[in-house]
This record gives structure tokens, C-alpha cells and sequence, in this order.
């Protein structure tokens, strides 16, 4: 996977935290509109919120990886899988995420198609070549009809249908 701060350290900008971070971040996702619009939200999300601008403070936040077994590039070589994590976002005058359940976690496949949920953290494991990717994301316990701190993971495939998930069943199905 390629880390953000990998990235940053290459481009060696000397701006300030949320300048450094916010144009760094929309020039590393430039080609992959979803992962632009998902950037351009949350920060409009602080301004509006009267929080100050989107600062990135962790390379965990945006990382370029394979979802769909295309080795995360499309035809011409551009990497086209991305995560973006806003558990390693914030707003320059506070949080406006990231509470017990966590934060919202974009997965952004070929460049466009994207889903969110919100969680603390995630994970992809991949079975073997065959399989598809299992992106695991560690989820609030209300999520799995527990109490908050409970332990609860949710699965998520990736296949050309787009991001596949349990449908839960309603209350009175059980």
C-alpha cells in the first residue's frame, strides 16, 4: 500500500499543517473524483460546522490499495483503489468525528465507485488470488445489537456487482 506520508515527504512541502495537508491531500487523489469529493465533504462539513479546515494528521487516512484485484491501478497504470479514513481527520478548531463508534471510512473503488461506513478500523484480507478482498471494519457494538464497546465486525466483499454485505434481518424475522 502506499501511505500518504510517504507521498508527502516526496512532494517536501513546508506549509503549514492544514495548507500542507488539505492540498497535499487533494493533489495525491488527483484522477480519483470519489476520493475528491470525499476530502471536499469533510471539509466543508468543518467549515460549515464553524470547526476551521479539514488537517490530516496521520498517513492512515488516505491509502492507495487493491480492492479488485487489479493490483489497485487502472488501464493506464493510475492507482484507482483507495481508502479514506477519517478516524485520522480532523477539523483545525475540533473533532467533529470519530466518537465512540468511530468515524466515517470511505472505500473508493476504480477511481469513482465508493461506499462508506462508519467504524474505528479496518482491515483487507485476501483468502487467495481467487477469492475477493474482505475489507473488515471494526463497528460500533449497536451495529451488531450489543452495547457500544461490545466487539463487533462487519464483512464487506468487493466483486463487479460493487461493495457486498449481510443484509440483516428485521427484529421480528429472529
Amino acid at each position: 500500500m502506499i501511505r500518504t506520508a510517504a507521498i508527502f515527504a516526496l512532494l517536501g512541502s513546508a506549509a503549514t499543517a492544514e495548507q500542507y495537508y488539505l492540498s497535499e491531500a487533494l493533489e495525491i487523489a488527483k484522477g480519483a473524483p470519489a476520493v475528491i469529493e470525499v476530502l471536499t465533504n469533510a471539509n466543508a462539513e468543518c467549515v460549515d460546522g464553524n470547526a476551521g479546515e479539514l488537517v490530516i494528521f496521520d498517513d492512515r487516512a488516505i491509502v492507495a490499495t487493491d480492492l479488485d484485484g487489479d493490483l489497485g491501478r487502472d488501464d493506464s497504470g493510475q492507482m484507482d483503489d483507495w481508502v479514506v479514513d477519517l478516524n485520522y481527520a480532523s477539523c483545525t478548531l475540533g473533532a467533529l468525528w470519530a466518537g465512540s463508534g468511530g468515524a466515517p471510512i470511505s472505500f473508493i473503488r476504480d477511481g469513482s465507485e465508493s461506499a462508506a461506513w462508519t467504524g474505528g478500523s479496518w482491515e483487507l484480507i485476501r483468502f487467495n488470488e481467487y477469492l475477493p478482498v474482505v475489507i473488515l471494519i471494526g463497528r460500533h457494538g449497536g451495529a451488531c445489537d450489543s452495547y457500544g464497546a461490545a466487539p463487533c465486525v462487519q464483512a464487506v466483499t468487493v466483486s463487479d456487482e460493487g461493495f457486498l454485505t449481510v443484509l440483516f434481518p428485521e427484529q421480528n424475522d429472529r
